[in-house]
């Protein structure tokens, strides 16, 4: 009863799916559906990816294990810049941050062989078709920007607190 549920839902999943392909292609002239397909399957094997590191990087026995039943043998330990790249980051830059800007510049190229595709083939780009990606440009931007710029300032605060405080040290060892 399960399995036929899921074939029954997969059918439906991709007959939607299908139908939202020429729906937008018919609007737009660009398949929509299909770049949001592949950016959430991007997020997906950006999400285990995230996993795997961590259960590696926390010991997690358990997923090691289990991944291990897939022929798939994954190191218990990692060298110290792979470990501080999923804790702490590069200059406080995460790898998720690293993920998000990449789904944004992935977007972007899309969008850039689209125009490059209507070009070739003499086609002026529609202008609708720009604002839909220009939306999904600007919507991934305002929600990774503005925390990348803030993490910034946090980090050159710091850097800079941290500066401030070597140099007292330096005069007050100067003085003695």
């Amino acid at each position: 009863m399960a399995v036929q549920t899921l074939i029954v839902a997969g059918s439906v999943a991709k007959k939607a799916k299908e139908k939202g392909s020429e729906v937008s292609i018919d609007l737009f002239k660009y398949d929509f559906v299909n770049l949001i397909t592949k950016l959430v399957i991007f997020f997906v094997f950006s999400y285990i990816v995230a996993k795997i590191f961590e259960a590696i990087i926390f010991g997690q026995g358990l997923v090691v294990s289990f991944v291990a039943l897939f022929g798939v043998k994954l190191p218990t330990s990692l060298p110290e810049p792979i470990v501080n790249f999923f804790q702490e980051g590069i200059k406080g830059f995460r790898y998720w941050d690293f993920i998000k800007v990449l789904g944004i510049l992935l977007v972007v190229m899309e969008m850039a062989n689209w125009l490059d595709q209507q070009r070739k083939l003499g086609i002026k780009p529609s202008p609708m078709t720009m604002g839909v990606f220009t939306v999904l440009i600007g919507g991934m931007a305002l929600i990774t920007i503005p925390e990348l710029i803030q993490r910034s300032k946090e980090i050159r605060s710091m850097s800079s607190s941290i500066d401030d405080n070597s140099e007292d040290e330096f005069r007050q060892r100067d003085v003695r």
